[in-house]
């Protein structure tokens, strides 16, 4: 893995894919990813406009949402106010193409925890222990494959943005995790929303995600 430096204005790790190619994961990590929409939220490419980034999380306020095209990003890129929904936050910063964010489908994508998540069986599901979850014990070591362990400091490291811990998953990374073993695919706008959402709420300027994809439309 490749490290952003914090001079760039973000601190993250780059999927260094010859380096998983060496290690014979590298096809399984893209096909996971890709099957569940969330490749380019987490497997960042291309350069960081720090001005931007710096810009967009100086003046971002974030809504409640209860649809995927109710406005729930507000925020000033080049001293040009935008309002959007998590539709079209996913297309505009490429996340998704054009034709996907309009489909009917992708209105039936995964875009939050529900209520009547059980993490518990969601912990059972791609362990090998088949364990039950707590909030302070680690799974990675349960995980059936490796592929699954890289993604699951991915989630842990470039969207939930915490510095310690990486393999004791929350309850949100949890489900990011079994909807990508379960081959769901889940909304990308309404998983960088919270990812924003819980980066506000950080100090440290190093912890400001998402660099790659917030962009002027």
């Amino acid at each position: 893995m490749e490290w952003e430096k914090e001079s760039e204005g973000e601190a993250m790790y780059r999927i260094d894919w010859g380096v998983l190619k060496e290690l014979k994961i590298g096809d399984q990590v893209r096909e996971y990813l890709e099957r569940s929409r969330l490749l380019e939220l987490i497997a960042a490419e291309g350069p960081i406009n720090v001005r931007h980034l710096e810009s967009f999380y100086d003046t971002v306020q974030l809504t409640r949402y209860h649809d995927i095209d109710d406005a729930c990003f507000s925020f000033t890129l080049d001293d040009r106010p935008f309002l959007c929904t998590a539709r079209r936050f996913a297309i505009e910063s490429g996340l998704i193409s054009e034709e996907e964010g309009n489909s009917e489908e992708f209105g039936k994508y995964e875009t939050r925890v529900e209520n009547n998540f059980d993490p518990h069986k969601a912990c059972r599901r791609p362990t090998e222990a088949g364990g039950e979850w707590n909030k302070s014990r680690p799974i990675h070591k349960d995980l059936e494959e490796p592929a699954m362990r890289y993604i699951q400091f991915l989630i842990a490291y470039n969207l939930t943005g915490r510095t310690k811990n990486f393999f004791i998953p929350t309850i949100f990374e949890l489900w990011l995790l079994d909807c990508i073993k379960s081959g769901k695919k889940v909304n990308p706008g309404t998983v960088a929303y919270q990812t924003i959402w819980a980066s506000t709420r950080k100090s440290r300027r190093s912890l400001r995600k998402l660099g790659h994809v917030i962009i002027a439309g």
